[in-house]
């Protein structure tokens, strides 16, 4: 009966430990290398928008904000910076909405769906095809080291 009084908190100890050595010892930033760039369109720099990393074996994007300057930094997650290495397909997706005015005559106290559609306006600040990814043409190659990867978008 001691025996077994004793063996149970052990075990359970134990396993607690091996636990915590498996997920706590699993650093997934591991192999995530820093990505730092510019983004511009027609010489100029895109001052808004978000630039996509997408890996051609399918893991996980990593993704940056334009500032701007139009510069930008890769995170794979919220709180980690960088990409993983190897080759990637890259979509920029950079548009301001603007407010359209509308005479108040022409609106009603519900508006209909067409009149909140025109409510907006979408000024894409670089060409559409950019932002989808089966049609983006970007491509970029994370190497095992800090990157700077910079994109000077050509006029379509």
């Amino acid at each position: 009966m001691m025996t077994w009084l004793w063996s149970r908190p052990r075990l359970a100890v134990t396993l607690w430990l091996s636990l915590v050595y498996l997920t706590g010892c699993n650093n997934k930033y591991t192999d995530l290398y820093s990505v730092t760039g510019t983004v511009k369109f027609q010489g100029q720099p895109v001052p808004m928008g978000t630039v996509t990393f997408y890996p051609q074996d399918g893991s996980r994007p990593a993704t940056g904000n334009l500032s701007e300057d139009g510069s930008y930094q890769l995170k794979t997650y919220a709180d980690g910076p960088g990409a993983i290495s190897g080759q990637h397909k890259v979509t920029i997706e950079a548009y301001r909405e603007t407010a359209n005015v509308i005479p108040l005559g022409e609106v009603t106290f519900e508006p209909t769906f067409e009149q909140k559609l025109a409510l907006t306006k979408t000024e894409w600040l670089v060409p559409i095809e950019y932002s989808q990814r089966d049609a983006s043409t970007l491509t970029a190659e994370v190497k095992q080291e800090e990157n700077q990867i910079n994109f000077d978008l050509p006029v379509e």
